[in-house]
């Protein structure tokens, strides 16, 4: 290939600025007291639903009552738990991995209540809604001070006689030392802007450690997160297993069906010239052994691009799933929004995620159209497909989704299929990759 010919390389990806320093300290600030903000009800709902609860449930289990009692706020205390998790993965994009879910979710046999009583997530999810009750209504009540005092600050100097608004022993100490005037309201916005800064820090502070709270106890224990990389590992284990297999399928049934039928063309017109045949009685063996040949190398691109697709490193998930949706029977939408390019770990994961998915939907959905989205919120990425077909489908029906909710696990991703019976279908996969 001449130098006229040459294609230039892919230019790289579009990396967005980055963002000055007090603009992060900005944004880290207002998340933390959003927080606060909303933590100050949702705790004390936590704390007196709970803490009653457990302390009614307790009390009564001399009277039986007390048992079940004790079970519904056992339950409870886990589900608000997992809410809380929710809400710090969307103010903060903190991700808080789930505990492992309860070992029976029967309640009215004894065995099974025993096991709930003595859940050690459950208790811990209990210890956070009682802790954080004060905590936050602290950060809470500092970030008042702090926003009240920078607002009086602001508006100190436009205020009119008619306001009622004294510093209590401050003012007469202040004018004593300053005297009254302009040299009196200057001392007094630098005393609220210090009140102000002083609360807002005293605040994020706090909020810091809501957090850290939150992560140690309603998140899995250590002993639970090594059970649950353990259990990772050995799916990630079956699922690569099950990608050989399913590669050693794919080459028995399609190339090497080709390639047998090639060689054995191609022995029998060796056969034939060693005998003096006319070549050109030969050319329909030629022909038949050319398609095999071609059929044969179409097997082996096609089962290079399921293993990885050379578009997927070269030029990224956008132009990998458009060349993936181009190659869909079923006519399919695709949006893809993410920027910078993610680990070349959680593209793969995304591709394979939308070709299984775009798989099912052309040999089982009957749909007529399918989309497919990508985006990046809050540091995870979401990929869905959405198809109009007849629903139904079940990642344990063996339809590859199994393998796929596996790989999710390993990198702390999520898999969800939503199909009711006449659809639509939703296959959503959520993946974190940056804080």
């Amino acid at each position: 290939m001449d130098a006229a010919t040459q294609q230039p390389p892919p230019p790289p990806p579009a990396t967005p600025p980055r963002r000055s320093a007090p603009r992060r300290w900005a944004s880290y600030v207002l998340r933390r007291h959003g927080l606060l903000f909303l933590q100050s009800p949702l705790t004390t709902v936590g704390f007196f639903l709970v803490l009653l609860g457990a302390i009614a449930g307790i009390s009564l289990i001399p009277l039986v009552v007390g048992i079940p009692l004790l079970v519904v706020v056992i339950a409870l205390a886990r589900s608000y738990g997992g809410f809380q998790r929710q809400v710090f993965a969307s103010v903060l994009g903190t991700t808080i991995p789930a505990p492992p879910p309860a070992t029976d979710r029967t309640w009215w046999r004894p065995a099974a209540v025993w096991e709930r009583v003595k859940d050690v997530t459950a208790w811990r999810a209990i210890s956070f809604h009682v802790a954080a009750f004060p905590v936050a209504t602290v950060g809470f009540w500092l970030m008042a001070a702090g926003w009240f005092s920078l607002l009086a600050a602001v508006f100190w100097p436009v205020r009119d006689d008619s306001t009622e608004f004294e510093l209590g022993p401050v003012e007469p100490w202040l004018i004593e030392r300053v005297g009254a005037g302009t040299a009196f309201d200057a001392s007094v916005m630098l005393l609220l802007a210090i009140i102000a800064v002083a609360s807002g820090a005293a605040a994020t502070g706090v909020a810091w450690v809501f957090e850290r709270l939150a992560i140690a106890l309603l998140g899995p224990t250590q002993a639970q997160r090594m059970r649950q990389l353990e259990q990772q590992r050995d799916a990630a284990v079956e699922a690569a297993a099950e990608q050989r297999r399913r590669t050693e399928r794919d080459l028995h049934d399609g190339a090497q069906v080709h390639l047998t039928s090639l060689a054995m063309e191609l022995g029998e017109v060796k056969d034939a010239l060693a005998r003096g045949s006319d070549p050109a009685d030969l050319s329909p063996r030629v022909d038949a052994a050319h398609e095999h040949a071609k059929v044969a190398l179409g097997d082996v691109r096609n089962l290079a691009r399921g293993i990885h697709p050379a578009i997927l490193t070269d030029r990224g998930l956008e132009p990998a799933l458009s060349s993936l949706v181009g190659r869909t029977p079923v006519p399919t939408d695709l949006d893809v929004e993410v920027a910078p390019r993610p680990p070349a770990a959680i593209e793969s994961l995304i591709y394979f995620a939308v070709a299984e998915a775009l798989t099912n939907v052309v040999h089982h959905s009957d749909a007529s159209s399918a989309s497919v989205t990508v985006t990046d919120r809050d540091g995870h990425l979401i990929a869905e497909v959405v198809d109009d077909g007849r629903g139904g489908a079940d990642p344990a029906g063996g339809t590859g989704l199994a393998g796929l909710i596996s790989r999710a696990d390993a990198v702390d991703g999520t898999l969800t299929v939503t199909s009711p019976a006449g659809g639509p279908t939703t296959v959503r996969l959520e993946v974190p990759w940056r804080s």
